[in-house]
């Protein structure tokens, strides 16, 4: 890493024929998704972001900044479950443009920023302007981060801040100044506002392994190198830690809520065997279709008549969490091409232990990585280590090909006959697939969970369709290399004929990732909605709603797989799809549960469906038998489902008795005991103490909703009392009686309690995230800092 760049041959092209390439590459990527007819619907982009996303943008619409989600789990703090990047930048779009059209943008802006950041950081690297774009277009269009812009928002927005973060730290690292610091500091905590901490880790160990080691292995005396070393290190320390201090706002409330949760113990076995990549998943770098999972490729027949090869074959439990991990053999090819270099080589190798870690406890890596690294261990799917082994591929293609191309054009002939090498062996592997089709089926049945002998004929025909695609881009780049070899191509044409090929990869293959449903079936209102409502009224406020999410959803027929997955979810109003059509529910469904509540819901749902207002039980249509519903008192209900329909508590209430339970397993025995009266009784945990008073002979409450985040009960009560609101704990939740300070007591491990004297009183309850405070003059206070040392240090310069 030491070899500094030389200047290369395009390195004084214009700026302009990259910019104009990559947003033309772009545009026409993503044009589909543009059509104002169409959404983005596929896992939680359409079960998650799109209904917290609505829920924000009506708030931003009234003018306010939304900090409690009323809609799911009985309430949850939106900072605490950083998910929501409720603090990023991107929210603005929701406040300036129609929410559909904001919701696209937010999904496929990432994809330009991953570009524009990859060849900012490329250009730091010393690549030409013209190379620098091949890098972009590479990292842009791979496969993981296009598979989260369709599924998962906070991992594409995540991964396409990672090259700006590491762009910053080296920009800052080429001179010392307190802006530049600052600029790659904000751009690392833009990491943690995207709601994908983990992006951050990622960046940061990068950038530390960067710095250290060109200290480490710069060409000086060894004293010098030692101190170079230690500097180098102190820099990225204090850059992680000017980051989180930044994020402040964001990694606050956040870090508040996973101190509650058991996320610090480490991710659980069956966590670490969900989303790991199979080590034969690898092969899906370079080959496209087999190694993803593409349920659409498949007719509706197969569907229905089998399970599907990539479940079969790579992942027996969960599916995958990205459907492709595609990079495509140009990118690949021209990476192998940095193996010269000291720079390629750290991030080939960077890249191997990295796409070796994907695929979790398999092969050893990751359990590794999560002993020596802090704070790896908190975050869940090891198939995510996928974005920065694609990030450090694709800038290793960049250096690859100013190499090749542009600086020894000698070398295009060692490129062209690499590529030829593997489209040779490419073509001669899919014509194998014919005359050994028996064998390999013999082995893929013996491979797969279910030994279904119908599979091995579908996963051939995709690995065969693959294989073509991806021997026609190798034997491209073969051509495009020999003819630079030969200089009857100049550098920038080749350049330029690379971009394009891996801008054809893309769409070949990675553009099938962004699905798209009618916009008229994402918001069109279920059926089961309208009778819900018809018996009960608007939900708001009033009551709410428990889905079992226990068991498989129901597929809608005459639909492709993922569809039909999506819209059965909807229509069985499973979370968060009840929000989405104005129905609030109990179930949880965020990524940092609480998980008091999950048990107590679990230990007691009869007392606690009373407690937290719970007007309907949906069960899924197979869960129960005419005889079993009618026994249990369910009813059918349009679309199939089972419904249990119970009278709904009062919106807050007192009760003049709290038993104090030592630890939180009595205190479900106490909930689950035989004739417990949440209305009457209440639970709550040791060192609070129990309350007892003479029976109420006279209470009444009127709780007033102010917003999400304030709650106003008057009450009256001739006893002192504990007063009850069905609304979710959190220890943001604040109160106020009369005006003095009030302290706010998890109840029945599920809900608030205020202790209220004898007579007329009101209650103020207002939400204010823990840790918000906190992170606010964190960040402030930095921003001040950096704003005077950039006065400072102006000053220091600046002639006498």
């Amino acid at each position: 890493m030491s070899d500094r760049p030389q200047p290369a041959a395009g390195a004084r092209d214009s700026i302009a024929l990259p910019v104009l390439f990559g947003v033309v590459a772009l545009l026409i990527f993503v044009a589909p998704v543009l059509d104002p007819g169409v959404q983005l619907f596929y896992r939680d982009t359409g079960r998650l972001y799109y209904e917290v996303k609505l829920a924000i943008a009506e708030r931003l619409a009234h003018g306010q900044l939304a900090l409690w989600d009323p809609w799911t789990e009985s309430g949850v703090s939106l900072l605490g479950q950083v998910t929501p990047a409720v603090l990023h930048p991107f929210t603005l779009l929701y406040a300036l443009l129609p929410f559909d059209v904001a919701f696209k943008l937010n999904h496929l802006l990432p994809i330009g920023a991953a570009g524009l950041g990859t060849y900012l950081l490329a250009r730091q690297l010393g690549v030409s302007r013209l190379a620098a774009l091949i890098p972009a277009v590479a990292y842009a269009s791979c496969g993981y981060l296009v598979s989260m812009v369709a599924s998962n928002l906070p991992y594409a927005v995540g991964g396409a801040t990672m090259p700006f973060a590491l762009a910053g730290f080296l920009w800052f690292l080429a001179r010392h100044t307190v802006a530049r610091f600052a600029l790659a500091s904000f751009a690392l905590s833009l990491c943690v506002y995207a709601g994908e901490p983990q992006s951050m880790l990622f960046a940061g160990l990068i950038g530390t392994a960067w710095a250290v080691g060109r200290a480490a292995l710069a060409a000086e005396e060894p004293r010098t190198r030692l101190r170079k070393t230690f500097k180098a290190g102190l820099f990225a320390g204090a850059w992680g830690l000017s980051a989180l201090a930044l994020s402040g706002p964001a990694s606050g409330p956040a870090a508040a809520q996973l101190l509650a949760s058991d996320r610090l113990h480490g991710v659980s076995t069956l966590e670490q065997e969900m989303f790991a990549n199979h080590p034969l998943r690898l092969f899906g770098l370079l080959v496209p279709f087999a190694f993803d999972d593409s349920p659409e490729r498949f007719s509706a027949a197969d569907q229905d008549a089998s399970r599907q090869p990539f479940l079969e074959y790579f992942s027996p439990n969960s599916g995958s969490f990205a459907d492709s991990i595609l990079l495509g053999p140009p990118v690949l090819l021209l990476a192998a091409c940095a193996a010269r270099r000291r720079r390629g080589v750290f991030l080939l190798l960077g890249a191997f232990v990295l796409a070796l870690a994907s695929t979790g406890a398999a092969l050893g890596v990751w359990p590794v990585l999560a002993q020596l690294v802090p704070g790896i261990r908190v975050f869940r799917f090891a198939e995510k280590f996928i974005a920065p082994a694609s990030l450090l591929l694709s800038l290793a293609a960049g250096l690859g090909a100013a190499a090749a191309l542009e600086e020894e054009p000698r070398r295009a002939v060692w490129l062209g006959g690499l590529a030829g090498a593997l489209a040779a062996l490419l073509g001669a592997t899919l014509l194998a697939t014919w005359p050994l089709q028996r064998c390999l089926t013999v082995v893929l049945i013996d491979m797969g969970v279910t030994h279904n002998a119908h599979l091995p004929e579908l996963f051939l025909e995709s690995l065969r369709s693959g294989l073509w695609v991806s021997a026609l881009l190798a034997l491209a780049v073969s051509a495009i290399a020999l003819l630079r070899s030969r200089e009857k191509l100049a550098a920038r044409g080749a350049l330029l004929l690379l971009a394009l090929c891996c801008t054809t990869t893309a769409y070949a293959a990675t553009i099938q990732q962004l699905h798209t449903l009618p916009i008229e079936l994402v918001r069109e209102q279920p059926v089961l909605v309208r009778e819900l409502v018809a018996r009960a009224g608007p939900s708001r406020g009033r009551w709410r709603l428990f889905v079992s999410t226990w068991t498989q959803v129901p597929f809608i027929p005459h639909f492709e797989m993922r569809v039909a997955h999506a819209l059965g979810s909807r229509e069985m109003l499973l979370p968060q799809f009840e929000s989405l059509f104005g129905i609030e529910g109990i179930n949880p469904y965020f990524s940092a549960p609480d998980l008091q509540y999950n048990r107590a819901v679990m230990a007691a749902p009869s007392v606690l469906f009373s407690l937290l207002r719970v007007r309907f039980a949906v069960h899924m249509p197979w869960q129960l038998t005419p005889q079993s519903a009618k026994q249990y008192g369910f009813i059918r209900m349009m679309p199939g489902a089972w419904v249990h329909e119970f009278p709904v508590g009062p919106a807050a209430f007192l009760v003049s008795r709290a038993d104090s339970a030592p630890t939180e397993a009595a205190a479900l025995d106490l909930l689950a005991g035989a004739g417990f009266d949440p209305h009457s009784r209440a639970v709550v945990l040791a060192p609070e103490p129990a309350f007892a008073s003479a029976p109420l002979q006279k209470a009444r409450t009127t709780i007033k909703t102010l917003s999400p985040e304030v709650l106003q009960i008057d009450l009256d009560a001739d006893q002192p009392a504990l007063l009850v609101v069905p609304q979710h704990h959190d220890p943001g939740w604040r109160a106020t009686v009369d005006g003095a300070a009030a302290k706010v007591i998890r109840t029945d491990l599920t809900v608030l309690g205020v202790h209220v004297p004898a007579g007329h009183h009101t209650v103020l309850l207002r939400f204010w995230p823990v840790g918000f405070t906190a992170g606010l003059w964190a960040a402030g206070g930095l921003v001040a800092l950096f704003l005077l040392g950039s006065w400072w240090e102006r000053q220091s310069l600046s002639p006498e």
